[in-house]
């Protein structure tokens, strides 16, 4: 690099500034009563601070591009073909959604310096986050059914922006998926994890189990460890007579018309397979029994349906090359928390995740999150040393 090492460094006060901000946004979704105060918290916290670093540290910005220059070509081209395919289709919202774009570069910058700044400082956020996310599922179901008097078969709305409760679920879910990666104190992670599922169980969304599930599955393959079936094991002996009590509810939903809904998706994309609807606008899908769907239910159709079908190719580069990057650092904590990041928001997007340019919310838990954490890693080597137990 053609720069000395006091300027790849943030200064400390403006990496703190990006640690607060990226805190609050995984967690003061749960701990903020309005979603207005948790959008006034990021401009202050993260996405302010993520701007001056364009200003004070323009060479660390530029090193983290040239580091990860196909992920951001990637991610130009997607940003491009977006505001493009909103020009074609909704002009007069188009200086409105740019905003929203540019804040998602802000996010992305924000997250991939911090982690770039110190990658044990940015696993610790996450792992805080995860266990004050746990506090919150607790607070959430001694709120929901003690406070407020539901009955326990009634699905579980959390507090805060938690209150959907499928994407809360997801939300939650990937909390316990980082917790089953980390190295927390053993029955610290024991009782959060359990906080964490109850939660999920509660919900009665099947989406959220079966992205847990594939982390459960598929963590032997990134730890390399004879105890990554543990929690699988621990899992099924401790949630199955759960699962039993609940399979009426859970049976009756069917496949929540998911097959109808991707069917009427795809003739949506056929009606407009280049630029899309564009993403600012809401599109309906209106099945057989003329029931109204808001999205297409799963993340790739809503992009080809609102951004075309070369939006939707570019998506599958971006999270393929997420992917890899986590791959490369998985015997590192924070690479750890990556894979389950992408393994548990890939089965997410399959079935509920929608809308990637909206205001911070919870689906950008299963999208931008991954990316910025995988622009922070780098090309930088992984250090033989560092291993998972």
């Amino acid at each position: 690099m053609d720069f000395s090492a006091q300027k790849q460094v943030l200064p400390r006060w403006l990496a703190m500034w990006l640690l607060v901000g990226v805190l609050w946004f995984l967690a003061a979704i749960a701990w903020m009563p309005t979603n207005k105060l948790y959008q006034q918290g990021l401009v202050a916290f993260l996405w302010l601070p993520a701007l001056l670093t364009l200003f004070i540290r323009p060479a660390h910005c530029w090193v983290l591009v040239r580091s990860n220059l196909p992920l951001f070509l990637a991610f130009t081209g997607l940003f491009i073909w977006s505001a493009a395919g909103l020009l074609q289709n909704e002009p007069d919202l188009f200086a409105r959604e740019l905003k929203r774009q540019l804040y998602v570069g802000l996010f992305l910058l924000g997250v991939g310096m911090l982690v770039t700044y110190d990658r044990q400082l940015a696993y610790r956020v996450f792992i805080v986050a995860a266990l004050l996310m746990a506090i919150a599922a607790l607070v959430s179901m001694v709120d929901f059914y003690g406070l407020q008097g539901h009955p326990l078969r009634r699905r579980l709305q959390g507090i805060g922006q938690l209150f959907h409760p499928i994407l809360g679920g997801y939300v939650i879910g990937l909390m316990a998926a980082w917790l089953l990666c980390s190295s927390v104190n053993r029955w610290l992670k024991l009782v959060s994890v359990i906080l964490l599922l109850v939660f999920m169980l509660l919900t009665q969304s099947r989406g959220v189990w079966l992205a847990f599930l594939a982390v459960c599955v598929l963590m032997p393959v990134w730890r390399s460890s004879r105890r990554g079936w543990v929690p699988l094991l621990l899992l099924m002996l401790i949630f199955a007579p759960l699962a039993f009590v609940f399979i009426d509810v859970i049976l009756l939903r069917g496949f929540s018309y998911r097959p109808e809904i991707w069917l009427k998706s795809l003739e949506l994309i056929g009606l407009s397979p280049v630029w899309g609807v564009g993403f600012a606008g809401d599109y309906h899908i209106v099945g057989e029994s003329g029931k109204v769907f808001p999205h297409a239910h799963n993340l790739l159709l809503d992009v080809a349906v609102t951004s075309g079908v070369p939006a939707a190719l570019l998506w599958m580069v971006i999270w393929g090359l997420v992917a890899w990057k986590a791959w490369q650092h998985h015997k590192t904590p924070l690479g750890s928390l990556l894979c389950a990041s992408v393994v548990f928001s890939t089965m997410a997007c399959l079935f509920d995740a929608s809308s990637l340019w909206g205001t911070p919310r919870p689906e950008w838990f299963l999208t931008w999150l991954s990316l910025g954490i995988a622009l922070g890693l780098g090309r930088t080597s992984v250090p033989a040393a560092v291993s998972q137990t």
